[in-house]
């Protein structure tokens, strides 16, 4: 009995140490995240952004709520395999979009069914259906060139066109960070650059998804509540999930929670929330 508990306990112990060891292997694997596209493929994304702002101005109180949802095309016109590049056309095929101001009508804009466009959209419509512009993606995600035909106006403090990757292998837990600045306005009216980051962090990686994390950190010193409220829609916190077999984004959220006080006068209160989700169609 004493030779058979001994060999138990061995034979447990050994099971153990082989479960640690693949653990440890399992957790510092290195992962290669890297873009991949095919000639003539074209891929599509929903993009959903849903706001809602709330301010207190001198005892006045507003609320703005916005809704969008539109589609994203790439169309993949070249591919360099020698070179790791990649060509395409970027373009948004339709969008639905949604505002309303506490005390004003709603405005409402579908690009599939509204033949009149309301002002305020009338610069989006313009960009609907056509090639926004024509870029050259490396293996990295790097833009190695574009060529803007119309420019888009709107930030969401996503920073770059694709998510940047690293080019050596990583491990779960393992940061990187790229540069982006934001231009503001001081209360003199002179504008100011704000520099800030991205600081993306791989979480971990399952069944060939690799789950990063995204967060915007501001690196020029600000304390006027006046420049806060400018960079409150445009600093994220979210994740993407990329698919490392396929090459590509599977899906992104950002989420913004962000309270300021003080924007315009002592007693003015901004309180910003939303959402971001984008998620490739299949």
């Amino acid at each position: 009995m004493k030779i058979f508990a001994s060999y138990v306990g061995t034979t447990l112990l050994f099971f153990m140490t082989v479960s640690c060891v693949l653990a440890q292997q399992q957790e510092e694997e290195k992962h290669l995240l890297q873009y991949s596209f095919q000639p003539d493929e074209k891929l599509r994304w929903e993009v959903t952004h849903l706001g809602i702002t709330n301010t207190k101005i001198r005892g006045t109180q507003e609320q703005s709520e916005t809704r969008s949802v539109a589609t994203k095309l790439w169309e993949i016109t070249e591919v360099d395999e020698e070179k790791g590049l990649f060509t395409l056309v970027h373009m948004v095929e339709k969008v639905s979009m949604r505002n309303k101001i506490s005390g004003q009508e709603e405005t409402l804009f579908d690009s599939q069914e509204d033949k009149e466009v309301p002002l305020q959209y009338r610069q989006v419509a313009r960009g609907i259906g056509v090639p926004l512009a024509t870029i050259v993606l490396n293996r990295q995600g790097q833009v190695v060139s574009r060529k803007a035909k119309i420019e888009q106006k709107l930030d969401l403090g996503l920073g770059h066109f694709t998510l940047p990757l690293p080019a050596e292998r990583i491990t779960a837990g393992t940061s990187w960070s790229s540069p982006h600045s934001i231009m503001v306005k001081e209360t003199n009216g002179q504008s100011k650059e704000i520099k800030t980051r991205q600081r993306y962090k791989l979480l971990h990686v399952k069944n060939g998804l690799a789950t990063i994390q995204i967060k915007t950190e501001v690196l020029t010193p600000v304390a006027d509540p006046k420049i806060k409220s400018q960079l409150v829609q445009r600093l994220t916190d979210g994740q993407v999930v990329f698919d490392m077999l396929a090459g590509r984004v599977l899906s992104k959220t950002m989420d913004w929670d962000e309270d300021i006080v003080g924007f315009s006068g002592a007693e003015s209160r901004l309180k910003y929330t939303a959402k971001y989700e984008e998620k490739l169609v299949k």
